[in-house]
């Protein structure tokens, strides 16, 4: 069905009126906040990981610092344990570190650029 010019006119005053903006313009604000969601998720889930990772070499270091520099009276069983058991752990966050960065700095934009998302909408999201 084809609108003459001033039917589609009419029709978008009526649209506007009613809901304040045009529905284009609705699905864009709500789009547009679905992607910067997206982004402030991932930046607040590499911040827990940093801080994390940032507690558990302050608990190894204070471990270290307890029982001394390489070479000094080895500590008992349990202290050693626990500082592998630290080391598996700063592992893991740094793997997850390194995920969180390419889905912020990579992976969301190559998305929303392939979904023609305008780059401005995800970058600096804070």
């Amino acid at each position: 069905m084809m609108l003459n010019h001033g039917v589609r006119v009419l029709l978008m005053l009526v649209i506007v009126l009613t809901c304040g903006q045009p529905l284009y313009a609705q699905d864009d604000a709500a789009l547009k906040s679905q992607w910067q969601n997206r982004v402030l998720d991932a930046k607040r889930r590499l911040a827990a990981a940093e801080s994390r990772l940032a507690e558990l070499d302050q608990k190894k270091q204070g471990l270290t610092s307890q029982w001394g520099a390489s070479g000094s009276a080895l500590p008992p069983q349990d202290v050693m344990d626990e500082m592998k058991r630290i080391d598996g752990e700063r592992a893991a966050a740094a793997t997850e570190i390194a995920s969180l960065r390419n889905e912020i700095n990579v992976v969301i934009p190559d998305e929303a650029r392939k979904a023609d998302i305008p780059p401005g909408w995800i970058r600096d999201v804070q």
